[in-house]
């Protein structure tokens, strides 16, 4: 009974770790991208290095994680033609326009791993509760299993102690009809 509910832990388990690990590559890729553009003033953007290696090990990259990448300039630039000499207000611009689209990103990258995270959480609450009533309806078929077998040890005693008392009993009346016979044989 315990085994599917141990097996549902399990999933739950190896889903949460995946989640976990995609959410960690966008942020690591966020972090990247952010870094390796032109360094903001921006005090809402907290650029720091990434603390682990931006693919974990068991996960596949599909197109979906890799989209964030398309939007970078460095993409473009390298599957394009580099730019002719542009002037320097269209490209502070262009610029600023990657650094609100990066924000925009990153926030709503944040933004999914909280809910994610949040899901995470509710899920680990769920199955804690879960095990728990688990374990308490395991508890109470044991006792009842338990007390039900002591009912039935305390009856086959019971039902042990009369066959005793019926074989005593039939002992006796069998040496009664025995003396009772023997009589009847003197009296002819």
């Amino acid at each position: 009974m315990a085994s599917p509910l141990y097996v549902e832990f399990l999933r739950f388990r190896m889903l949460k770790l995946a989640l976990v690990d995609k959410l960690a590559d966008y942020e690591d890729e966020l972090r990247q991208l952010k870094s390796s553009n032109q360094p903001t003033s921006d005090p809402n953007v907290n650029v720091q290095p990434p603390s682990r290696p931006t693919s974990a090990a068991g996960i596949q990259r599909n197109p979906l994680q890799s989209r964030i990448s398309h939007l970078l300039p460095s993409n473009r630039r390298a599957t394009s033609q580099p730019p002719s000499s542009a002037p320097a207000d269209q490209t502070s611009h262009t610029n600023n326009r990657e650094n609100a689209e990066l924000l925009t990103m990153l926030t709503r990258e944040q933004s999914l791993r909280q809910a994610a995270e949040s899901r995470v959480s509710q899920t680990n609450e769920e199955l804690e509760e879960l095990s728990a009533q688990l374990f308490s309806e395991a508890n109470e078929m044991v006792a009842t299993e338990r007390k039900a077998r002591a009912k039935l040890e305390e009856r086959v005693a019971v039902l042990e102690r009369r066959d005793k008392e019926k074989r005593t009993r039939l002992e006796v009346l069998e040496s009664r009809l025995g003396r009772i016979e023997k009589v009847r044989e003197m009296l002819k």
